[in-house]
């Protein structure tokens, strides 16, 4: 509560936040993003390692649709335990048509992402190879393993 009253306060010189390994779970980090919506000068926030699951996705998808967030942030949300099922959330979520701003990019290493169902195209665009939808997300997603990374680096 206080540092999401703090984040609204829209300080205008905090540009990185690092939250991450802070148990702050689903809930926690929905309630740091809906405080950045907005008039947000921040252009790196890593929730990474907080215990999201597929839970804190759908939460956090919640905010990204309607969100304001600055089009310049970069969002880390590494080993949070995020499966197919909350990626796609995502997905739905970044993919809608709103007045919102939606991040410069999403990280999304080190979950419990089948790597091999997703496709980043050159248009901006990620296709779930399983089901065949093609969510237009306008943004590069990261997913990061050994074998491969989704983003601007190796669109096909």
């Amino acid at each position: 509560p206080v540092l999401c009253a703090f984040l609204r306060s829209r300080n205008t010189t905090l540009r990185r936040l690092d939250l991450g390994w802070n148990t702050l779970k689903g809930k926690g980090c929905s309630d740091i993003l809906q405080a950045l919506s907005g008039d947000c000068t921040l252009t790196n926030l890593k929730l990474s390692w907080n215990g999201l699951g597929d839970e804190g996705a759908a939460l956090i998808s919640e905010v990204l649709s309607g969100a304001d967030l600055s089009s310049e942030l970069d969002l880390e949300l590494l080993g949070n335990g995020i499966t197919d099922s909350g990626f796609l959330e995502i997905l739905g979520a970044l993919s809608k048509d709103d007045e919102g701003s939606k991040p410069k990019i999403l990280r999304l290493g080190e979950n419990y992402i089948f790597e091999e169902r997703f496709e980043m195209t050159t248009e901006g665009h990620c296709m779930d190879r399983k089901s065949g939808e093609v969510y237009k997300i306008g943004a590069p997603v990261e997913i990061q393993s050994d074998r491969l990374k989704l983003g601007y680096s190796n669109l096909k």
